[in-house]
């Protein structure tokens, strides 16, 4: 009913959320932050969103007026002594010109009345500033009135107010509801003999306590407080702040029961009834709408948790467990979006990665798993996702792909293997200045070396060759083994055609450079396609196969650079 009803009242924290509104038909912003509002749509007349917030932050009052698309409005905030709260009164300027226009236009009525009657003129003077006067008095009313209702407002919701004083070690509770006003001198040194807390949460509430009087900006937790709830199953949040100027805590305590009771019947009836769940090594639970976390167990302890960020602050320390090649893939597929798209579109719901374990100072493979469930209360909707121990496994899997993907004499890369590598580069490749080439590295008369001293150094050979090859070509290259004494080589991302020539070099004189007992000389030919637009590794190894003979047919221990006839 401010200016009949034509001026609308927010509560807000001191960050901009608005706790409680009265609406009406000028009502501009229906959102829920004013201070977003306030600082990204609207412009001002004078002052500006700085000013404003460093006034709240020192807890004064002020006004300025501001445009918002056509609309001029005037805006009047004072602080609330509850929470840090402010109440905002806002009236459109439309409304102040109206007066503006009333008493302008009875100004001019009274000049002209002053020009015929001077004595008519003083009277009409005396009654035009009893009556503004009379307006501002009851605008000024009203504004208060306002004030109250709103505080009355605050008074009435859940929230108990709280205030610790730590110089004198006190804690204050406010009047509220039928509960009186109660102060506990000596409370935390004298903890114990209050029963405040239930002895099951009283190491908590110390260590949060502390948490706070050591200059944590704030602190959130729940306890039993049977001390004010008069039964031991009632929960309580705790929400506190610290105040630096005074040395003390403010804070509020509210009825958590209900939204405990909720998570603990998804504790039982997702976690202990599920046996895949039992064997878990970690799970957690987030709300999809909310994107906080619920609940979370490690180690085999359930933990319900309130207020905590999932991706600002949960899954940030997640991730970080995680092996450092697979966390990027770890957190693209934990992300909000992405959980979102699994949800809506049935997308894979698993994911295998390595993470550490402290107790064995190592990583370790597992294998997370998520689903979907909705609370019973509320309808909304949950994801849980939970790991399970697969490092035996995985580390088998991965040596079975290892020798699948090896030559068992060389370790080099089989055949297949190399092919397929080779075909999955070439259809990715696209910057032309991506210098590529494909190699076949032939030893020189190496039959004579196993007819004339045994399979077992000819082996000797090939190994000593295989280890060579990797170490030219370890950092961009493929080397792999075809069979016999035939090796082949995939280099990329070089930086021009004369540094594959160059190792090319290299690896010839490097074969040359092989000393064993028996064998006076190793020597190899070398046949190289420098890749264009080829698409398939057959085409490549056609090429260089010709390119090799050429080397072969001119006197061997040297490479030739296949040229296209055309």
């Amino acid at each position: 009913d401010v200016f009949n009803n034509e001026a609308y009242v927010f509560a807000t924290s001191a960050d901009g959320q608005i706790i409680s509104k009265i609406k009406n038909n000028n009502t501009l912003y229906f959102g829920d932050n004013y201070f977003n509002f306030l600082n990204n749509n609207v412009y001002f007349m004078d002052s500006n969103y700085d000013d404003i917030v460093n006034n709240i932050q020192k807890n004064k009052s002020g006004f300025a007026s501001y445009r918002y698309k056509n609309d001029e409005r005037m805006i009047y905030y004072t602080p609330v002594k509850i929470n840090n709260w402010y109440i905002f009164n806002v009236i459109s300027n439309d409304i102040i010109d109206d007066l503006n226009d009333q008493m302008n236009g009875e100004t001019i009525k009274l000049i002209l009345e002053i020009i015929f009657v001077f004595v008519v003129m003083l009277f009409i003077l005396i009654r035009y500033f009893i009556k503004i006067n009379k307006m501002n008095e009851e605008a000024n009313n009203q504004l208060r009135t306002s004030n109250k209702k709103i505080e009355m407002i605050l008074k009435q919701t859940s929230d108990r107010i709280v205030e610790y004083d730590i110089d004198n070690d006190s804690l204050i509770l406010d009047a509220w509801n039928d509960y009186p006003k109660i102060i506990l001198n000596s409370f935390l040194s004298n903890l114990h003999n209050y029963n405040f807390v239930s002895k099951e949460h009283e190491k908590l509430l110390k260590e949060k306590f502390h948490e706070i009087i050591n200059n944590k900006d704030k602190i959130v937790f729940d306890a039993k407080l049977p001390y004010i709830s008069r039964d031991d199953e009632t929960w309580f949040h705790v929400s506190m702040i610290y105040v630096n100027q005074n040395k003390r805590l403010i804070g509020t305590l509210r009825n958590s029961t209900t939204e405990m009771n909720e998570y603990n019947l998804l504790l039982q009836d997702q976690m202990f009834k599920n046996s895949v769940y039992s064997n878990a090594l970690f799970m957690f639970a987030v709300n999809l709408k909310s994107q906080k976390v619920v609940i979370y167990q490690e180690n085999g302890i359930y933990h319900n948790v309130i207020d905590v960020q999932y991706e600002n602050s949960f899954l940030k320390s997640f991730v970080e467990e995680a092996a450092e090649k697979d966390r990027e893939r770890v957190a693209k597929f934990f992300s909000h979006e992405n959980i979102q798209n699994i949800y809506h579109h049935n997308g894979k719901r698993t994911i295998e990665f390595r993470t550490w374990k402290a107790d064995k100072n190592r990583y370790e493979w597992v294998k997370f798993r998520i689903q979907f469930e909705r609370q019973s209360s509320n309808n909304e909707l949950l994801m849980i996702a939970y790991s399970n121990d697969i490092n035996d496994e995985k580390s088998k899997q991965l040596e079975y792909e290892y020798k699948a993907q090896r030559d068992g004499l060389t370790g080099l890369y089989n055949r297949q293997t190399f092919n397929q590598f080779v075909d999955d580069y070439l259809k990715e490749k696209k910057s032309m200045s991506d210098y590529c080439a494909y190699m076949i590295v032939d030893l020189d008369n190496f039959k004579s070396i196993n007819d004339s001293l045994g399979h077992s150094t000819g082996d000797e050979v090939i190994q000593k060759v295989a280890t060579l090859l990797e170490s030219i070509c370890f950092n961009s290259g493929y080397v792999g083994r075809f069979g016999g004494d035939e090796f082949v080589i995939f280099l990329y991302a070089q930086e021009s055609y004369a540094e594959i020539e160059n190792k090319a070099r290299k690896i010839i004189k490097s074969i040359e450079g092989i000393k064993m007992e028996c064998i006076h000389d190793i020597t190899a030919s070398i046949g190289i396609t420098f890749i264009t637009d080829e698409k398939h590794h057959r085409v490549l190894f056609d090429k260089s196969d010709q390119a090799l003979y050429v080397s072969k047919k001119s006197g061997k221990c040297r490479y030739y650079v296949y040229v296209n006839e055309k």
